[in-house]
């Protein structure tokens, strides 16, 4: 009885495990493999023009002094001018040396790139007495000259009386000194040169 118990428990092991064999053998084990890394998106060419930064104008900035009075006064708009265009950040400024307006539109001529800026401080009446000039009759030009061709991109004329209000005696304008109004004269003068350019004018 006991030998029939250990044979018969041995026969249902042997039946188990072959169920369990026949079960795994219809069975697919999963493969694993490497993912392939995706390839890295190329930038369109829209976004490398974004990422290229636009190059700056370059404005060549050149002026003319007639000997008018005390240089102070004749340098104030001038320097106010240079000034503020450097301000604008959105070009590349070149002050160099002195030159008449002939020499300015010759090296317009020479330039492919670059724009220049004559300037010019000259008055409107010579007062002979003691301290030359009378500083308010002081007036600023401008002219823009293209690259290559020296076409004059934009020009003109600003006087004191136009930054200011009506005139006062002997022609000065009132509000404000000679120093201050021709600060203000420098100021407009740069910002008519950005305008005409394209280039942001930046605040008061």
């Amino acid at each position: 009885m006991r030998l029939l118990k250990v044979v018969t428990t041995s026969l249902m092991a042997v039946c188990l495990m072959a169920v369990i064999a026949s079960g795994q053998s219809g069975r697919k084990l999963p493969t694993w493999s490497d993912p392939k890394p995706s390839p890295s998106p190329t930038p369109s060419d829209d976004q490398k023009q974004a990422k290229d930064k636009n190059p700056l104008m370059t404005l060549i900035v050149t002026q003319y002094a007639m000997m008018v009075g005390s240089s102070y006064y004749t340098n104030v708009a001038i320097e106010t001018c240079l000034a503020r265009l450097k301000a604008s950040a959105a070009a590349t400024i070149n002050h160099e040396r002195d030159m008449t307006r002939k020499d300015a539109t010759e090296r317009a001529k020479k330039e492919t790139a670059a724009y220049v800026v004559w300037l010019e401080m000259d008055t409107d009446s010579m007062n002979t007495g003691m301290g030359g000039g009378n500083p308010y009759r002081l007036f600023l030009t401008y002219a823009v000259f293209t690259p290559g061709t020296a076409k004059i991109k934009t020009q003109g004329r600003i006087y004191q009386s136009n930054v200011g209000s009506s005139s006062g005696p002997m022609g000065a304008p009132t509000g404000g000194g000679p120093d201050y109004r021709l600060a203000l004269v420098g100021q407009e003068a740069a910002d008519r040169i950005l305008f005409s350019l394209g280039l942001p004018i930046p605040h008061r």
